[in-house]
């Protein structure tokens, strides 16, 4: 670590942002501001129409996270092609309800075939990139107080604390080594849980026609409120004044993984069955944390891990390979 890193100081409070929604792009309310293939939405919805049973177009917009005048526009033309039809009996409250024709139902089929993904639409890799290097600028490093406030459990050296903050402000890897059983993990662990503010993520990523699912439950924590409650419509919401619900705001992710990490989870992985990628471990704890405990225990090498690392830790980035053979470039943000 160089001097003018460690000697690098947090920045002024004011010039962080804490609204997550800042470098987002407003809600599309069309399906070409929607940045995804119209081919690639109208699956979706068959899909989830075909997912649940006769829905309304508030909630398939709150399945898909589509602005409803882009459901609206989708709809109409799988209804114009005899694909769906308003099914009138259903009609509770003043909603109309929608139905799966019997060619719907053959559409709809041949889509799961392909991928059975029912959710969020996916926002393109080009957004999200610059979503994220926004984020990095945003990033507040905590002072050396909380540092030692997370480290007052145990018996270290002051010297040693002003080394890990200094490492940690730099955002830079750091490698904590020593005889087994001396605090090592114990150290790594209550620092990452410091890491305060929230980012936001996209539920899935679309690129070269693949999806590639990001969300992870037992990682992403919610920490907005920005999801429209069941049954909500969007449709008649301000363009100005509703967020892109294909993202969500969470805590900045803490990642711990130890012997049980293989080679799969440096690259994207795909589940040929539901069809759908699984990012890899550097896009799930994007804007957060990553420990890798006890490195030698994994089932990849050591070499293989730190080669890996080191090179995407320079570059701010990594490419993987789809199951299509083409590449994805996903930058890096993450405190390794």
């Amino acid at each position: 670590m160089t001097e003018e890193t460690a000697n690098q100081q947090p920045p002024d409070e004011d010039e962080v942002s804490s609204d997550p929604w800042q470098h987002v792009p407003l809600v599309a309310t069309s399906v070409k501001d929607a940045g995804i293939p119209e081919a690639f939405l109208r699956e979706l919805v068959l899909k989830t129409v075909w997912a649940h049973d006769v829905p309304s177009l508030g909630q398939i917009s709150q399945v898909t996270g589509l602005h409803s005048r882009v459901i609206e526009d989708l709809m109409q033309g799988l209804n114009r092609e005899g694909l769906l039809e308003a099914d009138s009996g259903s009609a509770t409250g003043g909603m109309i309800r929608y139905r799966l024709s019997d060619r719907g139902k053959s559409a709809a089929h041949e889509a799961l075939g392909r991928s059975r993904y029912v959710g969020k639409a996916p926002v393109p890799v080009s957004t999200y990139n610059q979503v994220v290097a926004e984020q990095v600028q945003r990033f507040k490093r905590p002072p050396l107080e909380d540092i030692k406030r997370a480290l007052e459990h145990m018996v270290i050296t002051d010297r040693l604390v002003e080394v890990i903050g200094q490492a940690f402000f730099s955002r830079r890897a750091l490698m904590i080594y020593g005889p087994s059983g001396n605090g090592k993990t114990d150290i790594v662990t209550s620092i990452a849980r410091i890491v305060a503010g929230t980012v936001i993520i996209p539920y899935a990523l679309y690129g070269h026609g693949q999806l590639i699912r990001v969300f992870d439950p037992d990682v992403h924590k919610s920490q907005v409120d920005g999801t429209p409650k069941e049954g909500g419509d969007l449709l008649f919401v301000d363009k100005a004044q509703r967020h892109d619900q294909r993202w969500l705001p969470v805590h900045r992710p803490n990642v711990i993984v130890g012997g049980d990490m293989g080679a799969e989870a440096l690259e994207m992985s795909y589940d040929a069955t539901q069809g759908v990628h699984q990012a890899p471990l550097s896009v799930v704890a994007q804007g957060g944390v990553l420990v890798i405990d006890d490195l030698g225990r994994q089932k990849v090498s050591p070499k293989e891990i730190l080669n890996r690392w080191v090179l995407m830790m320079e570059q701010g980035f990594d490419s993987f390979a789809l199951s299509s053979s083409e590449i994805v470039r996903l930058p890096l943000d993450v405190t390794l």
